[in-house]
């Protein structure tokens, strides 16, 4: 018998069967994928829905209780507050409907703020020293229109 080394000896054992694995039992439990509509939703809307209650709680500050802190922050704080609203909603509409044109979003970003920036006016009449403005809705429609061109 020729003299062989240890790893080219192939020891003589018995095969084993193969025992397929156990299947796992599905259990039902809410499972949110990274595609989700849930999760698309709490990214794009979400923060649309937030953003127009913290608009209704500032509106709903007396106006009494409003500091002065520079001359015509009223229409500062109207461009600057509707822009921002106007960007998350062209975010979300952008993101839901991608194949929509660039004036049609724009036209239904400005619809959806405008008709909450009426709904606030209305709601601010309701408030103690404040009132509903025409005026304030058209700065609220600049401020739309500026978000519209610095986010396309």
């Amino acid at each position: 018998m020729p003299l062989t080394t240890a790893r080219f000896l192939k020891p003589n054992l018995p095969k084993r069967k193969r025992v397929p694995a156990q299947k796992r039992k599905l259990v039902a439990m809410p499972v949110i994928k990274n595609n989700s509509l849930a999760l698309k939703f709490a990214k794009y809307w979400l923060p649309v829905i937030i953003y127009a209650i913290l608009i209704f709680y500032i509106s709903s500050i007396p106006g009494e209780n409003i500091p002065l802190l520079f001359w015509g922050q009223d229409i500062a704080f109207h461009i600057i507050e509707y822009a921002f609203f106007a960007l998350l909603i062209n975010r979300a509409l952008k993101e839901y409907y991608p194949r929509q044109s660039q004036v049609k979003r724009f036209l239904w970003v400005f619809a959806v703020a405008i008709i909450y920036a009426l709904s606030d006016e209305f709601h601010q009449s309701f408030v103690p020293y404040r009132t509903a403005s025409a005026f304030d809705i058209a700065i609220d429609g600049i401020g739309i229109f500026f978000a519209h061109i610095f986010y396309r």
